[in-house]
């Protein structure tokens, strides 16, 4: 199973979705967008069979209240949540998961869970830098688009 597809219900908001995209991404989620020109319901019913553990849905209200609607993979409606909860949420299944390994029943060798473990922090902390990495590139490219609009501007009254 896959982690998300994010479906904006029309167009309009596929901006809106690609900058959500790009946000779970940057934190480390398995993220995908379905911004093609297909219906909601062609597109819930691909996102189902390709097995996403969430769709998150996204419209005139989700972008107005910075939130997606989820659907689980049993097609079980949550409602509205906010961009922040759903990155706790996501985040805390991340967690759980990366415990439940740790503590692998199957694994009794003390040494095996403490490299594994070691593993663990060891990809934590290369995501981590590769976010930077990415958080500085955007922060960069949104510099380079200021100045551009600024001398655009310049131009514009000379």
């Amino acid at each position: 199973p896959r982690q998300a597809m994010i479906v904006p219900v029309a167009g309009a908001f596929n901006e809106y979705a690609e900058s959500l995209r790009e946000k779970l991404h940057l934190l480390g989620f398995a993220v995908a967008l379905d911004d093609s020109t297909k219906t909601l319901n062609k597109k819930l019913l691909l996102a189902r069979k390709e097995q996403y553990n969430f769709v998150l849905i996204v419209g005139e209200d989700e972008q107005k209240n910075n939130s997606v609607n989820i659907r689980t993979r049993k097609n079980t409606r949550v409602g509205e949540v906010s961009v922040d909860e759903l990155i706790k949420l996501f985040s805390k299944y991340r967690d759980e998961k990366l415990s439940d390994e740790v503590t692998d029943p199957d694994v009794d060798d003390e040494a095996a869970k403490a490299e594994f473990k070691a593993k663990q922090q060891e990809k934590q902390e290369a995501l981590k830098a590769k976010q930077k990495i990415a958080a500085e590139a955007k922060r960069k490219k949104k510099e380079e688009q200021r100045e551009l609009r600024e001398a655009q501007t310049q131009g514009e009254q000379e």
